[in-house]
């Protein structure tokens, strides 16, 4: 089966955006039942390194139009990062998908956007996806055909994907601490060896 760029990047943005939006629905009704200041979880944060929970949501929109937006030859639509609320999390949400599925598949197929993937592929949005869930088997799919017969740089937070790759590259603080094949890292004691042992008993 043949998929074209469009196809493997609007509508699987789209739906993970719309089930991001879903979780956010969640959340709020949890805030209200509980009577917790939606402030706190805005700036939630699981690690104190991480960006709090609200730049994360801008962030997954932001990446999404920077992807479909590159791939047409457009210019990147720029959003002021001043949402305070859920709410306002969902309109933004809202306003990025809208953009996304304004951009036709000709203006994506077949264009020099499309083609310089050849030399790289980003997938940012696979980890809002839980792990095995169809939206995650979609996008780790869709990552598959992009880059296949392709030079690819996949950036990846699930191992699962690093795993599929020649060369596995791991960063820790911006700064590259190891590399080489999946197979071999994954039986060294540093870094990637340790992430691949939690990942893996989490999966059993």
């Amino acid at each position: 089966m043949n998929i074209s760029m469009y196809q493997a990047s609007v509508p699987r943005l789209a739906n993970v955006l719309a089930n991001l939006s879903g979780i956010l629905d969640k959340a709020q009704a949890h805030l209200d039942a509980r009577g917790i200041d939606v402030a706190a979880l805005m700036g939630a944060r699981i690690a104190l390194d991480m960006y709090p929970f609200s730049k994360q949501v801008q962030i997954a929109c932001d990446k999404s139009r920077s992807v479909v937006a590159r791939l047409a030859g457009l210019d990147v639509p720029h959003y002021v990062d001043d949402e305070r609320t859920l709410g306002e999390l969902k309109v933004r949400i809202e306003r990025t998908i809208a953009f996304i599925r304004s951009v036709p598949p000709e203006r994506i197929d077949g264009t020099c956007g499309a083609k310089s993937l050849q030399a790289s592929l980003v997938m940012p949005m696979a980890d809002l996806c839980e792990a095995g869930s169809a939206g995650a088997r979609s996008l780790e799919s869709a990552a598959r055909v992009a880059m296949s017969g392709r030079t690819a740089i996949l950036v990846a937070h699930r191992l699962s994907q690093a795993a599929t790759c020649d060369r596995v590259i791991v960063l820790e603080a911006g700064r590259v601490v190891e590399q080489g094949p999946h197979e071999e890292l994954a039986a060294a004691e540093g870094p990637y060896s340790k992430l691949w042992q939690a990942w893996s008993n989490l999966r059993t």
